[in-house]
């Protein structure tokens, strides 16, 4: 059974709710009200919360998309209901069939401009008589639902149109209660139906993928010329057995079937989603810290992606040669015909340059207030980034968290003085500029 959250305002959950009722699938339907937008932290924690038990989510518009989405990270299938021509023209034809408005005459928000003319220009509409309004595009805060408003009561009370379109059912309501001829972009079935089709094959699509083979070909470097175990039988084959030990722990980790392939070399099967889980999607190889910490071995790795078991066994081949000509004591992947760049043990790569214990960060902890375990997490961003200046949407992400979290961290950083503001960058057409963050730690 899939669990799916419908996100939105209630009068729009509705009709998706009886849409997913009526698919052949087992479902179960999580509804999240959510119109207002000063409400919108508790809304944020609550979804965040029910993220880890949800397979996809269905929003009701592309408001409630952008703005969750504003605060947080989501890894899951998520689809957002468009608003397609199909339900613009069918509130054009209400509002000259039913309500008898003049066509040629109001605001809009939701839709840009070439699609209002092409659908006028398909009833019938000549583009001299076309005298609409369309909604500049406003920031996601506090202010937009207030700022939408003021734009529609606005054109109307202005004279500039007779009548409005919107796709924001707070507007709407707002509109309508203040006596105004206001119109609601609606949801049509086909768009709904469209809406969940879509969802359904993102997920099938992430199922397959994470269910698909991947292969590790593993194989010990050769010590060097003069290195002592070479001398001593007995002190080789125990650290071959120590190196052995490493890699079915590690196995064990990510569910991998072992085969041993040589009295050096071996082979994992396990599947995209635990490795890459284990790996931090292949950017840190943490098996090969483990064999140099206990043994005196290291060795290569080669990371093999396929449709087969017998591709994704080529491939890994593959990645160990190149590993190997590198000169070891790293992993390459390939998948999709490419190789990765080379993946090493990047915690121990950091912890050699900044160990967690390092006086210097109790000294910032006590300072700032930030924990210390969160203060090394950031040194190892801008040691694994290889630079010190971010937006803190670029933190968040690396750092695993929100925006605003991210935001409250920084701050605190600021004013003990490890962290300053170096400048803007505009990420966006639209919208505020965004903070460029040096860190000083």
């Amino acid at each position: 059974m899939r669990r799916i959250a419908i996100i939105g305002h209630k009068r729009t959950i509705q009709p998706i709710t009886k849409a997913l009722a009526q698919f052949q699938q087992q479902i179960e339907i999580v509804e999240v009200e959510f119109v207002v937008t000063e409400r919108t932290d508790a809304a944020v924690e609550y979804i965040k919360a029910l993220l880890p038990t949800l397979d996809g989510i269905i929003f009701t518009g592309k408001r409630p998309y952008e703005v969750i989405n504003n605060f947080i990270n989501i890894s899951i299938p998520q689809v957002y209901i468009p608003h397609e021509q199909s339900i613009l023209l069918q509130t054009i034809l209400q509002a000259s069939l039913k309500e008898g408005y003049d066509i040629c005459s109001f605001s809009c928000d939701s839709y840009w401009r070439e699609d209002i003319e092409k659908n006028l220009r398909n009833i019938g509409v000549l583009q001299e008589a076309m005298a609409f309004v369309i909604a500049p595009s406003y920031e996601i805060d506090e202010n937009m639902l207030e700022s939408l408003y003021q734009f529609h009561s606005g054109c109307i009370d202005r004279g500039e149109v007779t009548f409005s379109m919107t796709g924001v059912t707070m507007v709407h309501e707002r509109m309508v209660e203040s006596g105004r001829p206001c119109l609601l972009l609606q949801l049509t079935e086909e768009a709904i139906n469209n809406g969940i089709n879509q969802l359904w094959l993102s997920m099938d699509a992430l199922e397959n993928s994470e269910s698909q083979i991947v292969v590790l070909s593993i194989e010990m470097d050769m010590p060097g010329e003069y290195n002592l175990i070479l001398e001593n039988e007995y002190q080789l084959m125990l650290e071959k057995a120590k190196v052995s030990e490493q890699v079915y722990k590690f196995a064990e980790s990510v569910q991998a079937a072992v085969v041993g392939t040589g009295d050096k070399s071996f082979m994992l099967f396990s599947t995209k989603q635990m490795l890459e889980h284990a790996t931090d999607q292949l950017n840190n190889m943490p098996l090969l810290g483990l064999i140099s910490e206990n043994s005196a071995y290291t060795v290569s790795i080669g990371i093999g992606y396929g449709n087969t078991a017998r591709e994704a066994k080529v491939n890994a081949s593959l990645g160990l040669n190149k590993a190997l000509k590198q000169g070891g004591n790293q992993a390459y992947c390939l998948k999709n015909g490419s190789y990765s760049e080379p993946i090493k043990d990047m915690m121990k790569n950091l912890s050699d340059h900044a160990p967690i214990a390092d006086p210097l960060y109790s000294v910032i902890s006590g300072a700032t207030g930030i924990s210390i375990n969160n203060i090394y997490k950031l040194q190892c961003i801008k040691e694994k980034m290889k630079k010190d200046c971010f937006t803190s949407a670029e933190l968040a992400n690396e750092f695993g968290n929100t925006r605003r979290s991210m935001n409250r961290i920084l701050e605190k950083l600021e004013r003990a003085g490890y962290a300053e503001v170096e400048g803007t960058r505009m990420l966006s057409q639209s919208g505020r500029p965004s903070r460029i963050i040096r860190l000083k730690l």
